[in-house]
């Protein structure tokens, strides 16, 4: 059996947080234009007569059209903040969480 990595901050616990943590930074950054497209879309009062692809590009021309590149990253500290915390906390609390109904044996050793 091989031996178990060693935690690089300290318990295994805590590299997951920090994975989670890391992981939801990345997702905000790379989802953020595509999550502000979505709601764009859905409090949009123009009338829906394009496609589907036609309004996807219509309101991203628009967002930028009107505010610049750095329009599609509007709102990204809110995100920031509740998806890393968020899947911080999802990572570090599911391995002791997996692994506590382990500890416990119904079977007399």
């Amino acid at each position: 059996m091989a031996a178990p990595q060693p935690a690089i901050f300290g318990t295994p616990a805590l590299d997951q947080a920090v994975a989670g943590v890391t992981a939801g930074i990345v997702s905000t950054f790379a989802l953020q234009p595509l999550d502000l497209l979505k709601v764009q879309l859905q409090v949009s009062t123009a009338p829906k007569t394009r496609s589907a692809w036609s309004n996807i590009q219509w309101g991203l021309r628009e967002i930028v059209r009107t505010g610049g590149a750095k329009a599609l990253y509007r709102g990204l500290t809110p995100n920031l903040v509740g998806n890393a915390s968020s899947w911080g906390s999802y990572f570090l609390w599911s391995v002791p969480l997996l692994i506590l109904p382990c500890s416990f044996s119904i079977i007399p050793r």
